[in-house]
């Protein structure tokens, strides 16, 4: 007599028993991936920033315009290509909504889809008047926790300037 091949009904609980764990296990890792994909965007975000500050700044000294302060012109204001980019202290402001934010920083960048982000201006430095920009992704899950914060350079008057900064804060992405 010949026994047919094949599984055995225990054979085959068995192995839906251990897929059924291994999907309990690898689903809340599955779940998060959008939270480290904002956290990733953020990270490439904050890099280009700085790099663009950076690289502005750098044009600021190298044309002898590090203390350029107000709103860029054609004219004399102008720093290297940023035509449109208002500077403190050599380095981008942090710009206007009704200019679309590219009178600002995110001049500085080649591209920037500013559709797919919010912003939040504030005056949120103690005891200074540099202004500060919060930008974060519209789907975020906690925007208070999952930004790029830029800081605008200080110039006071006989003080000591202070550089612009870039930090990313991504806890509640």
């Amino acid at each position: 007599m010949k026994r047919s091949a094949g599984f055995t009904l225990i054979e085959l609980v068995i192995v839906i028993v251990i897929l059924g764990i291994l999907g309990a296990v690898a689903a809340p890792k599955l779940f998060n991936l959008q939270g480290d994909a904002y956290s990733a965007n953020l990270n490439a975000m904050k890099s280009s920033i700085s790099t663009g500050m950076t690289m502005a700044n750098a044009k600021a000294q190298i044309e002898g315009k590090y203390n350029v302060a107000g709103a860029a012109t054609a004219g004399e204001d102008t720093v290297g290509d940023y035509f449109n980019v208002g500077f403190t202290a050599g380095f981008p402001k942090i710009g206007t909504a009704d200019n679309d934010w590219k009178d600002g920083i995110l001049g500085t960048l080649e591209e920037f889809d500013i559709a797919r982000y919010d912003f939040d201006p504030t005056e949120a430095v103690a005891n200074t008047s540099a202004g500060v920009l919060l930008i974060s992704p519209n789907a975020a899950n906690d925007s208070a926790n999952c930004y790029v914060r830029y800081t605008e350079a200080l110039k006071p008057e006989g003080g000591a300037r202070t550089s612009a900064k870039v930090e990313a804060e991504t806890s509640g992405c």
